[in-house]
């Protein structure tokens, strides 16, 4: 998800902000892939968590359970508690891990 959607910002946002290989592009498509990484990552790990502290002894468990007890949407809500933490933290950290990663190697592109 991650650079699935990190392309996807470039092409959609990149005709707006400058061009596809614009410092504005490189930050919004950033901020996609984050979104992205987390929306795939959340209910993962969410399942961990579950798991970890003793809740339930396996992943296929805690889905099988929460879908018999409370329904499918319910249990895809639940899996994606946390969302606006996760979120508002992979957003920012992917959009300046990915500008600086272009900006490098754009200059040593250029220079080496």
């Amino acid at each position: 998800g991650f650079f699935v959607c990190n392309e996807l910002g470039k092409r959609f946002f990149g005709p707006y902000l400058g061009g596809r290989d614009s410092k504005a592009t490189f930050l919004v498509s950033g901020a996609c892939a984050g979104w992205g990484y987390w929306a795939f990552a959340l209910p993962l790990d969410t399942l961990k968590a579950i798991v970890q502290t003793g809740g339930a002894s396996s992943a296929r468990e805690i889905v099988m359970v929460s879908i018999e007890r409370d329904g499918f949407a319910r249990t895809c809500t639940l899996l994606l508690r946390g969302w606006q933490l996760a979120f508002g933290r992979g957003a920012p950290s992917a959009a300046i891990t990915l500008t600086t990663y272009s900006t490098m190697y754009e200059l040593t592109s250029r220079y080496l």
